[in-house]
C-alpha cells in the first residue's frame, strides 16, 4: 500500500512538471501544421492551459516581421493582466527597441519585432491553477513581412516563460508563413513575361 501511495505521488509530481501552456490558433489547440497567411489576413491566437499548473508569466514573442495585439483575459486570478510591449517598455523606462533587445537576449532571439505578456497570478501573488481551457484569447496576429516573389516570409511565434530561478524555457512554438495573394502572384508573373518579351 505504501509503495502504491509513493507511486501515485511521483506520478502526480510528473504530471505537474509536464504541465504546459499551448498556442491555440483560430480555436484549434496546438495545431501541427504551419499557419498560412496572406498579407491582408490576420489570425486569432489563444493561450491554452492544461489545467494542472500555470506559470505566473507567459511571453508571446514574435521573431520576424509581424505584430500582435488584443486581448481578453479569461484566467480568473485577481491580479491577472495582459500587456503589450509598449506598456512593458514604459514600465521599465526603456524604448521599445531596447526592451525587445533585452527580452531577445534572454530567449536567445535576435530578430524580435513584437511581444505581449500575460500574467496568470491570483490575489496571493502566486500562480493559480486554471482550466483546462483557454486562459487568454482574442490575441490577433498580423504578418507584415515583405513578400518575396519566390520565397514566403517566415515568422516564428514563441510562447515562453521564466522559472523560479529566472531561467527561460519555451512552452510552445508556431511557424507562420506569409504567402503572396493569388492576384499578386499573377501580376508578378505577367510582369516577368513583359520583361522577358522586352529583353528578347
Amino acid at each position: 500500500m505504501k509503495k502504491l501511495v509513493v507511486l501515485i505521488l511521483v506520478l502526480g509530481l510528473t504530471a505537474c512538471a509536464s504541465a504546459a501552456l499551448k498556442i491555440s490558433v483560430n480555436g484549434a489547440v496546438d495545431p501541427v501544421q504551419d499557419i498560412i497567411l496572406f498579407p491582408s489576413e490576420t489570425v486569432e491566437l489563444d493561450i491554452w492551459g492544461d489545467g494542472l499548473n500555470v506559470n505566473p508569466v507567459a511571453w508571446m514573442l514574435v521573431e520576424g516581421l509581424g505584430n500582435i495585439n488584443g486581448s481578453r483575459m479569461l484566467y480568473t486570478g485577481s491580479l491577472a493582466n495582459y500587456s503589450e510591449v509598449e506598456a512593458k517598455a514604459a514600465e521599465s523606462e526603456m524604448s521599445v527597441p531596447d526592451y525587445l533587445a533585452m527580452i531577445g537576449s534572454y530567449f536567445n532571439m535576435t530578430d524580435l519585432t513584437d511581444l505581449s505578456v500575460a500574467e496568470f497570478v491570483d490575489g496571493a501573488g502566486v500562480p493559480k491553477p486554471a482550466g483546462p481551457g483557454t486562459l487568454c484569447d482574442r490575441i490577433i496576429f498580423h504578418c507584415d513581412g515583405i513578400i518575396h516573389p519566390v520565397a514566403d516570409s517566415i515568422v516564428i511565434l514563441t510562447l515562453g516563460g521564466f522559472d523560479d530561478d529566472g531561467n527561460t524555457f519555451v512552452y510552445d512554438r508556431k511557424i507562420i508563413r506569409q504567402v503572396p495573394e493569388p492576384m499578386t502572384v499573377a501580376l508578378l508573373g505577367l510582369g516577368g513575361l513583359f520583361l522577358r518579351r522586352r529583353l528578347a
